[in-house]
């Protein structure tokens, strides 16, 4: 009786009475929903998923949209070093999780893989890979790999990434807005950049200003002489907290400027911005409604020759605005480039046709 029963029995147990006692069976070292043939263990994506799961129980949706965009680019990169070596198959994360590979994975962030940029500063790359390194620790709490490589921080200069601009400088931006976004939208433009330097906003924070919904970052008019209007900032910030700040006293007098019948919707609302397309312009992007109106009688091809860019660009502009072409109509709207283009460039007489444009942000 290897259990020592016999010896405390004094005997008294007999082979008749040996039970057949069988091991229990081990724990897998990962969920079975996740399980894979291979002996590497669960892929990325399988983990992934998992982690998608756990933290959208945890944290706000947003918050881990920024985490997922930064592990995609790290899924991409691996399968880019994967392809580069002749690696068929899958992302492992018992490949992947290892320092060398993080490391590896550093410097091509660095070196602006996946970006629109030729690289990125030590701080995104950091910022990044703190994504990712949350990723790791995931796996490692559910032995999915065997540890957290110890892996270092790029390091950074502690410099200031800005300073605020004098009131010098502010007075000149005003001055120059009517040159950049058009007379007749400038003053629109005007009342929200003093906004922004009265209150000292973010830009996110200064389109989320409104009037009255609680929704949204709002003032809030006190009843009593003695009592200091505030502004109030809704849980749905980053923190997720309910706050309430005193307003600046150079905010309270601007806003209170503004008539009372006027004090609905959004405090800041400026208007689309109006430029001259000059003939030596190499690109722009018509404003959305200018965009739709422009399919409606030209084709994507001639949009595309007048603008500057290529078909496919046209067609994602186009996508954006949630219009699309009809098989039926796609013929009558083949026109001249030349006369599109020289509608769009040309300078009639002796004043540019202006037409009103924004930045591709892509």
């Amino acid at each position: 009786m290897l259990d020592g029963s016999y010896v405390a029995s004094g005997g008294a147990i007999t082979a008749e009475h040996e039970v057949d006692i069988k091991p229990a069976p081990m724990q897998a070292s990962f969920p079975q929903s996740i399980r894979t043939e291979s002996d590497r263990g669960p892929t990325w994506e399988e983990c992934y998923q998992k982690y998608r799961s756990y933290k959208l129980l945890r944290v706000r949706k947003k918050s881990f949209e920024h985490s997922a965009s930064r592990l995609s680019v790290a899924e991409r990169i691996f399968l880019g070093y994967m392809a580069d070596h002749g690696i068929e198959g899958e992302v492992m994360v018992q490949d992947v999780m290892t320092l060398d590979m993080l490391e590896y994975l550093q410097e091509r962030l660095l070196e602006g893989d996946e970006s629109r940029y030729d690289h990125r500063s030590p701080n995104t790359v950091n910022s990044s890979m703190g994504a990712v390194m949350a990723f790791v620790r995931f796996c490692a709490k559910r032995d999915w790999i065997v540890k957290v490589p110890d892996l270092d921080s790029l390091s950074v200069d502690d410099v200031m990434k800005g300073r605020p601009i004098t009131g010098e400088e502010f007075d000149r931006m005003i001055e120059a807005t009517s040159r950049v976004v058009g007379k007749n939208e400038a003053p629109s433009w005007h009342f929200a950049l003093r906004v922004l330097w009265y209150s000292g906003f973010r830009v996110g924070d200064l389109m989320d200003f409104h009037w009255d919904d609680e929704r949204h970052i709002r003032p809030v008019w006190p009843t009593r002489s003695t009592v200091h209007p505030t502004i109030t900032i809704p849980s749905s910030q980053k923190n997720g907290k309910l706050q309430e700040i005193p307003m600046l006293p150079e905010l309270e007098t601007f806003l209170l400027e503004v008539p009372k019948a006027k004090r609905a919707g959004w405090i800041v609302n400026p208007q689309a911005i109006t430029s001259t397309v000059k003939p030596g312009c190499k690109w722009f992007q018509p404003a959305p409604d200018d965009l739709v109106a422009l399919a409606k009688q030209y084709s994507n091809l001639s949009i595309a020759a007048a603008c500057g860019v290529s078909d496919a660009a046209v067609r994602k502009w186009l996508k954006k605005q949630g219009y699309r072409r009809s098989e039926s109509s796609r013929s009558t709207r083949v026109r001249s480039q030349r006369r599109l283009s020289r509608m769009l460039r040309a300078e009639p007489s002796a004043e540019q046709v202006r037409c009103r444009f924004r930045l591709l942000i892509d």
